[in-house]
């Protein structure tokens, strides 16, 4: 339910994503309580944007755990070794692409993590332009995640 021309996720919605729903949150992509180069957390219009990055992160050699996460309320609710099955691991960045503002999002990412978000109120332009303007493209992204990574040995 998005005004946005949004990419259709495909099976990937209508398996792992229908459950996902109902408990707040779960993996899109990548394996649960294993670790990663990266945790990658988005909900809404993000999670497309997030399986983009994902993807080109993966042509990169990294390795992605992708969590749709459309309702903090229903996760918190669920039982612990759900939540540790859905986030648990060890992750060299944990990152949330918002875009809204950050608040809240620093509880799954850690006070290291990464949240790509806006910092006021927003504008008034066509869509393409609002996510240059406001660094929500796969590129601006994939820039600002690779800025945060240990350099390669």
């Amino acid at each position: 339910l998005t005004r946005q021309g949004l990419p259709d996720l495909g099976e990937l919605t209508r398996t792992r994503g229908l459950e996902g729903v109902a408990r707040g949150g779960d993996i899109l992509h990548g394996d649960q309580g294993t670790s990663a180069d990266i945790l990658m957390c988005a909900t809404g219009s993000e999670v497309s944007t997030a399986m983009e990055v994902t993807r080109k992160l993966e042509l990169s050699g990294l390795s992605v755990r992708v969590v749709s996460m459309p309702c903090w309320e229903f996760f918190d609710s669920q039982d612990e070794s759900y939540r540790r099955s859905v986030l648990g691991g060890d992750f060299t960045l944990c990152v949330a692409i918002e875009a809204g503002i950050e608040m809240g999002w620093h509880k799954y990412t850690g006070r290291d993590g990464l949240i790509i978000s806006m910092s006021g109120y927003g504008a008034s332009a066509p869509e393409p332009d609002l996510r240059e303007e406001f660094g929500f493209t796969a590129e601006r992204i994939i820039k600002k995640i690779k800025s945060r990574l240990p350099a390669p040995i």
